[in-house]
């Protein structure tokens, strides 16, 4: 998409004041540098859904996907503005609309 339009635009697509040469290079070095951006996607989907199978089976699971093992959230319903701004609620918020978010999946 990023080649296509940088042809489009002729010379210009090549001179660094049109901003497209630079996101090419950004571009390539990320996809060279990360590797594919669907593959990565994908095998964070699978990790995440592992880690909710051992959760679910009530194994240990590791530290970025803690939150899929708490159940203490759902207890969590602020009623006042000053409660929104509590850290500790919104981060049960948080870890329950994600946990939701990788159940769907």
């Amino acid at each position: 998409c990023l080649e296509e339009c940088r042809k489009c635009c002729g010379g210009h697509g090549v001179m660094l004041a049109s901003g497209i040469a630079q996101l090419c290079v950004d571009y390539v070095t990320y996809v060279t540098a990360e590797g594919d951006p669907i593959i990565l996607e994908l095998q964070c989907a699978r990790f995440l859904i592992k880690s909710l199978e051992q959760a679910q089976r009530g194994e240990a699971v590791s530290g970025v996907c803690e939150y899929l093992t708490t159940t203490d959230d759902l207890a969590v319903r602020p009623t006042s503005k000053e409660q929104l701004r509590n850290e500790d609620i919104l981060d049960k918020l948080f870890a329950y609309r994600a946990r939701a978010f990788v159940q769907e999946v």
